[in-house]
């Protein structure tokens, strides 16, 4: 059942505004199509880009049914993922550029998320996404704030797992990208 649980956790981390709102027909709930179209409201310019995501806090904490064991195994894999960090290049398209994919900036939603909130605007941006379901017994929230320009962006992160009786998980970080060229031939 932990493995699970820290598995979840560890997937939704490497699936990592103001004055706008994606909630375009007003119902209450940001589609993908309605993310898409604000996020390419950034005005991003084409070519290669360099993304970094950097763990800055882990604390993972097993429920009550864990060993001391258990738990003395969950704290030091807290620690080492702290400070973590990964850097991968993404070649940008014209098309790409002109018509982002929401996920560019955060998280995209997967099986059972959604946003409730995904704003990019006047230089800043700010997504909210939750997931789960009355059938899932792990709920996880993911809160992104930072800002942009047509060639970089820096955000920082809080994602944040209820396990139930398993457990809970709480993590943050920081994710920046600059354009750093033109993608190779």
């Amino acid at each position: 059942m932990q493995k699970v649980f820290v598995s979840l956790s560890a997937i939704a981390l490497l699936s990592a505004c103001s004055g706008g709102n994606a909630d375009a027909d007003g119902d209450g709930k940001i589609s993908s199509t309605e993310a898409d179209a604000e996020a390419a409201k950034a005005g991003l310019e084409p070519g290669l880009w360099e993304k970094g995501v950097e763990v800055t806090k882990v604390d993972l904490m097993l429920g009550k049914e864990a060993n001391a064991e258990e738990k003395a195994a969950a704290e030091q894999q807290s620690k080492a993922m702290a400070g973590q960090s990964r850097q991968i290049e993404i070649c940008l398209s014209p098309e790409d550029a002109k018509n982002p994919k929401a996920g560019f900036f955060a998280p995209g939603p997967e099986q059972g998320c959604e946003y409730s909130e995904y704003s990019v605007s006047g230089g800043k941006l700010k997504t909210s996404m939750q997931c789960g379901s009355s059938a899932m017994e792990e709920k996880m929230n993911v809160v992104m704030t930072g800002t942009y320009a047509s060639d970089r962006f820096n955000s920082e992160y809080a994602l944040n797992v209820d396990g139930g009786d398993k457990g809970s998980l709480k993590m943050t970080g920081k994710t920046s990208m600059k354009r750093i060229g033109d993608c190779p031939k």
